[in-house]
């Protein structure tokens, strides 16, 4: 009974191999090309990401105390050296806390601006730049998605 079931399933499998092979060597194509013209084109939808989170230049104390452990791997005991290694004065002795914290501020101000990131465009041999470009989002990692608006 096994062997008879063996059988059958093998010779199926054979027959339809065979079927195959014979459709692969009659190499069948079919190619449709579809052509249109348009005298306008939409600028492309581009995406722009830097792998740098922030400029650390424009870290401030009261970044580093609100974001420095989850953003940048600072513990508060190494803040001065944080600072000193910026160029930023590492006396904290005047420094005061604000009460709350706005990140979409944060990043207004230390993300990387499109017109620092964008060197050179050029769109159907005209050129272009960062006005021609809309910032749409911004992640946690910088990565700014770009939506031109030429």
């Amino acid at each position: 009974l096994w062997a008879g079931a063996f059988l059958a399933s093998l010779g199926t499998f054979l027959l339809q191999a065979g079927e195959r092979v014979r459709h692969y060597a009659a190499y069948p194509h079919v190619t449709v090309l579809d052509e249109a013209e348009n005298c306008v084109l939409v600028f492309p939808t581009i995406t722009l990401c830097n792998y740098n989170r922030i400029r650390r230049s424009q870290l401030t104390p009261n970044d580093l105390f609100w974001l420095g452990r989850e953003l940048l791997g600072v513990g508060r005991e190494d803040f001065p050296r944080y600072l000193w290694a910026l160029g930023q004065p590492p006396n904290l002795a005047g420094f005061f806390l604000s009460k709350s914290y706005d990140l979409g501020a944060f990043y207004q101000r230390a993300g990387h601006p499109i017109h620092k990131m964008l060197l050179h465009c050029r769109f159907r041999s005209w050129d272009c730049g960062p006005e021609n470009v809309t910032a749409v989002s911004a992640s946690a990692a910088a990565m700014a998605t770009a939506t031109a608006t030429a």
